[in-house]
C-alpha cells in the first residue's frame, strides 16, 4: 500500500490522533521487538553494525566527516593495517586477531567472524562504523574491551523500499527521542569510553614475556592539568573537545547550528595523503600547527664557555663553535607528546642558519636526499624491544613489545630542553639568521616502502608543528627570537 494513501486516511481522522498512533505503535514494537531486533546474541550480525551510509542519508555533514576520518580507515581498508595483518598475525592467528580486531575491525570481532578471515569482504573494510560506537553500551579502560549491543532501532530504519524508508522517515520525525535514547548515551562523552580502545596493553599470552603497557595516553591525560583542572576549578579538558572540536552544521544533530566534528582530527597525516583527500589533510596539519607545542631558544654558548647566556648577551663570530640550548614545551595536547604510535611516528627539531647574504651556513635535522633524517638528529618519541632485545620497528612486530629502548616524551603542560652543537664558517657574513623548527611525519619513508612493498605512493606529508626565528648579533645587543 503507497505511504501516502496511508499518510492521508490517517490525516483525515485528525492530526493529534495520528500523532498518538504513530507514537504508540514505535514504543509497541520498540516493546515486542517483533520488527525492529530481537535479543542480543553472543554475536551481533555484520549488516546490523554496517551500513554508515544509511546513517549519512539524515546525517550528512557527520557522516562525510567520519568517511574521511582514521576510523572510517581503521580496518583493511587501510593498507598499513593490512600489511601489518598479513605479514605477521596472517589469518589464523586467532587471539592476536582478536586482540587486533576489538579496535580495528569492531563489525568482525562483534559478527564472531575473525575465522576464517575474509579481508576483502564489505565488513572487513568498513572501519569503524557509525552503529559500532553508537551501539556501545558498557566501556572498560583497555584492550578494545567493551560491550556492544544489537541497535534497537525506528520500524523499516534498515529497510531498502522506498516506501517503507518513508515509513522510516515519518517515525523518526514524530519520535526523534527514540532515536536518541537509542543511539546516543553520557558515556559517550567520557575519556573512559575513549580509552576503551586508545589505551593497549599487550598480554604476556601475545609477547611471550609479560605484560606490557603499550598504549597509555588516557592515563596520561588523568595525570595532566587538563584533567586536574577539570577536577578541581570545574574546567579542564576531555577528549572530545580536542579531538572533536564544535563545528558549523545543518545536520539534524546540531545544537545551536554546532555539531561535534567527526573528523577526529589528530597526528594521521598519512592517511589523508594515500586517499588524496586535502580536506581531511588539512584539518589535520591545522590541528598539529594550532600552538599544541611551543619552541623557545633560551640560550647559546660559543667555543664550550662554562655558561649559556641570552642571545643578545653573546659576540658570535665566524670559526666559532656555538651551542644552543632550546626549550620544547607541551603547551596544549592533553597527553604526552608525541603520542599514539610513538614508535613510528616521526617529530624531529631541524635548525637551518643562514648568513646576512641569506646563504645556508650550516642545517641540523635536514632531510637527505633519500627523505631521511641524520642519525645525530634530535627525534621525539619511542623504541620498544621484544623479549630478545630486538628492536620492533615494523608496526607488524609491535605486539612483541615487552620494554622500551629509548623514549622521548614530553607530558602535558612540562618543558624539556635539548642542546644543539654547530660550527659556523669562516666564510659566514654576520649576523647570524636561524630558523628552528619542530617537524612531524606521520611515519618514517622506509616503513612506508616495507608496506607498499616498492609500488609508488604519495609523499608523506611533512608538517610544522612550530617554528622560531631568531638572529644573533656581531656584538652585544637586543636579539630577535620569534615565533612565527
Amino acid at each position: 500500500m503507497n505511504i501516502n494513501f496511508i499518510q492521508i486516511l490517517l490525516l483525515r481522522s485528525g492530526k493529534r490522533r495520528y500523532r498518538i498512533w504513530l507514537i504508540i505503535s514505535v514504543i509497541a514494537l520498540l516493546q515486542s521487538n517483533a520488527i525492529v531486533a530481537y535479543a542480543t546474541p553472543e554475536h551481533v550480525p555484520e549488516d546490523k553494525l554496517g551500513r554508515s551510509e544509511y546513517c549519512g542519508l539524515c546525517h550528512t555533514d557527520i557522516y562525510q566527516q567520519w568517511n574521511a576520518s582514521a576510523h572510517h580507515f581503521s580496518s583493511f581498508n587501510n593498507p598499513i593495517y593490512r600489511k601489518v595483518i598479513l605479514s605477521t598475525v596472517g589469518v589464523s592467528n586467532t587471539e592476536v586477531l582478536s586482540f587486533c580486531a576489538g579496535c580495528h575491525d569492531p563489525i568482525l570481532k562483534s559478527a564472531g567472524k575473525l575465522a576464517p578471515l575474509k579481508i576483502n569482504s564489505w565488513a572487513a573494510n568498513s572501519g569503524i562504523t557509525c552503529l559500532s560506537c553508537h551501539r556501545i553500551t558498557e566501556a572498560n579502560d583497555r584492550n578494545g574491551e567493551y560491550t556492544i549491543s544489537e541497535p534497537l532501532l525506528h520500524p523499516f530504519a534498515l529497510a531498502e523500499n522506498p516506501t517503507l524508508q518513508k515509513a522510516h522517515e515519518l517515525l523518526l520525525e514524530l519520535t526523534p527521542w527514540l532515536h536518541k535514547r537509542v543511539l546516543s548515551k553520557p558515556l559517550y562523552k567520557e575519556p573512559e569510553y575513549c580509552a576503551s580502545c586508545h589505551t593497549l596493553d599487550v598480554p604476556a599470552s601475545i609477547n611471550g614475556h609479560a605484560d606490557f603497557p603499550l598504549l597509555t595516553e588516557f592515563q596520561q591525560w588523568r595525570n595532566s592539568p587538563f584533567h586536574i583542572s577539570a577536577q578541581n576549578h570545574g574546567g579542564g579538558k576531555r577528549c572530545h573537545d580536542c579531538h572533536m572540536p564544535e563545528v558549523p552544521s545543518n545536520d539534524p544533530a546540531a545544537k545551536d547550528g554546532l555539531i561535534r566534528s567527526h573528523r577526529f582530527a589528530a597526528g594521521n597525516t598519512a592517511l589523508p595523503a594515500f586517499n588524496r583527500d586535502i580536506e581531511q589533510l588539512q584539518e589535520a596539519e591545522r590541528f598539529l600547527s594550532s600552538g599544541i607545542v611551543e619552541l623557545e631558544i633560551v640560550g647559546i654558548r660559543r667555543n664550550a664557555d662554562s655558561m649559556f647566556q641570552p642571545l643578545h648577551k653573546v659576540t658570535i663570530l665566524p670559526g666559532d663553535d656555538i651551542e644552543l640550548k632550546i626549550a620544547v614545551q607541551n603547551k596544549a595536547v592533553g597527553h604526552h607528546f608525541p603520542a599514539g604510535t610513538v614508535d613510528s611516528n616521526e617529530a624531529w627539531l631541524s635548525l637551518v642558519g643562514k648568513s646576512a647574504s641569506g646563504e645556508i651556513v650550516f642545517k641540523y635535522g635536514v632531510l637527505d636526499a633519500r627523505e631521511s633524517l641524520p642519525l645525530n638528529t634530535i627525534r621525539f618519541g619511542a623504541k620498544f624491544i621484544d623479549k630478545h632485545g630486538n628492536i620492533t620497528d615494523r608496526r607488524s612486530t609491535t605486539t612483541r613489545a615487552v620494554a622500551i629502548k629509548a623514549q622521548r616524551l614530553i607530558p602535558s603542560g612540562k618543558t624539556i630542553t635539548v642542546t644543539m652543537k654547530t660550527n659556523v664558517p669562516q666564510s659566514t657574513i654576520l649576523p647570524l639568521q636561524l630558523e628552528l623548527r619542530l617537524n612531524w611525519r606521520k611515519y618514517d619513508p622506509q616503513f612506508i616502502d616495507w608496506v607498499f612493498d616498492g609500488r609508488p605512493t604519495p609523499a608523506l606529508p611533512i608538517t610544522t608543528i612550530a617554528k622560531v626565528r631568531a638572529r644573533i648579533p656581531t656584538k652585544p645587543e637586543v636579539a630577535i627570537n620569534t615565533s612565527n
